[in-house]
């Protein structure tokens, strides 16, 4: 488990380090990896997971209080390779170049956006490799319970989104609580 960054709160990182956490993030961890994007990558426990591997990690968020606590999470677990955090909005990537990152991460963010095929599409812009989504299985973690959720997906409708990308997915499953669309680009 990784060192607790003093500005988050106890309750909220036991929440992060919950079994259904762990699971998915060992699931992820067990992925293919090179130059890695981590979209909404919050408080940066998996962004510094992927940093401590030694992996090149850049996470991104829309909300500066997260990104402060992300930057901290990575600085006190000592991670072997420094993960860079930006400001940046999963819909509209515009500091991010087509084809920057041998992989792109996106867990539990999509039931959050109003338009997330719009970011698949970003996804797959800014992506020259593998795209991991990972988003609450339907009828799971709904709108209704709990607060943030806008979304709530079957995994067929997140397959629809990856290929409507020009993703081919290489691999889709579901566990007890999420819903997994592996994919990747076509080189070109």
């Amino acid at each position: 488990m990784l060192k607790q960054s003093k500005l988050i709160d106890d309750k909220k990182w036991v929440l992060l380090h919950k079994w259904h956490y762990r699971e998915r993030y060992a699931i992820l961890l067990e992925q293919p990896y090179g130059k890695t994007l981590e979209v909404g990558s919050a408080q940066g426990v998996f962004t510094t997971m992927l940093a401590k591997k030694g992996i090149e990690v850049t996470g991104i968020d829309i909300f500066v209080h997260l990104l402060a606590i992300a930057a901290d999470t990575a600085n006190i677990n000592r991670a072997a390779k420094v993960p860079t955090f930006l400001l940046q909005d999963v819909t509209n990537m515009v500091d991010i170049g087509n084809n920057t990152f041998d992989t792109v991460v996106c867990s539990e963010v999509l039931e959050h956006l109003p338009n997330p095929g719009v970011a698949v599409s970003e996804i797959a812009r800014v992506c020259r490799g593998n795209v991991y989504i990972t988003v609450p299985r339907k009828g799971i973690m709904t709108p209704e319970s709990v607060p943030g959720h806008i979304q709530n997906f079957d995994r067929q409708t997140i397959v629809g989104f990856v290929e409507a990308a020009g993703l081919t997915v290489t691999n889709q499953f579901e566990d007890k609580i999420y819903s997994y669309v592996f994919s990747t680009k076509e080189k070109t």
